[in-house]
C-alpha cells in the first residue's frame, strides 16, 4: 500500500485490537465460559477471513478497508489465542507453567513451518496469503469444533 508515514500507528492500532480483545475476553468467558467463547470466534474468525478473501478477490481493497478487516480478524485472533491456549493448559494443574511452556513451543515451531510454506506463495499479490489464511482458519475451527463436541460428549457421559 505504499504507507510510510501511517505505518506505525496502522501497525499499533493492530495491536490495540488484540488488547482490546484481551479485556472484552474476561467478560465473555465470564458470561458464556471459555470453551463457547473460544468455538464462537473460531467460527466469526473464518467467517471475517473467507469473506475479506472474497470481498478481495474482486479487486484489490483500499487501505481502509484492508485495515478495517484486519483489525477485525486481529481483535477475533486475540479472543481464539487466549481461550485455545487456557483450555489446552487448564487440565494440567500442578504443571501448569510447564504445559504452556510446551504448548507455545508447539504453537511457534507448528507456525513457523507453516509460515514457511504460506510465505513460499506470496509473489507480491495479496490473494494467496488471503487464500492460506481462510484455510487454516477454517482448519482451525474444524479442530476447534470437533474438539468441543467430544468434551461436551464426555460431559455427557460423566
Amino acid at each position: 500500500y505504499g504507507v510510510t508515514t501511517w505505518f506505525p500507528l496502522l501497525f499499533a492500532l493492530t495491536g490495540a485490537s488484540i488488547a482490546a480483545a484481551s479485556f472484552i475476553n474476561v467478560r465473555l468467558i465470564r458470561r458464556f465460559g471459555t470453551a463457547a467463547v473460544l468455538l464462537r470466534a473460531s467460527l466469526v474468525l473464518t467467517l471475517l477471513a473467507i469473506c475479506f478473501t472474497w470481498v478481495s478477490a474482486a479487486a484489490t481493497p483500499s487501505l481502509a478497508l484492508f485495515q478495517a478487516f484486519l483489525l477485525l480478524l486481529m481483535f477475533t485472533k486475540g479472543l481464539v489465542f487466549a481461550n485455545c491456549n487456557a483450555l489446552a493448559i487448564q487440565p494440567q494443574g500442578a504443571i501448569a507453567g510447564f504445559a504452556s511452556a510446551i504448548v507455545g513451543a508447539i504453537t511457534m515451531i507448528t507456525s513457523a513451518a507453516i509460515a514457511q510454506l504460506i510465505g513460499g506463495l506470496y509473489g507480491g499479490q495479496l490473494m494467496p496469503l488471503l487464500v492460506a489464511y481462510s484455510a487454516t482458519c477454517a482448519a482451525s475451527c474444524l479442530c476447534v469444533w470437533v474438539s468441543n463436541c467430544k468434551s461436551v460428549a464426555l460431559h455427557r457421559r460423566g
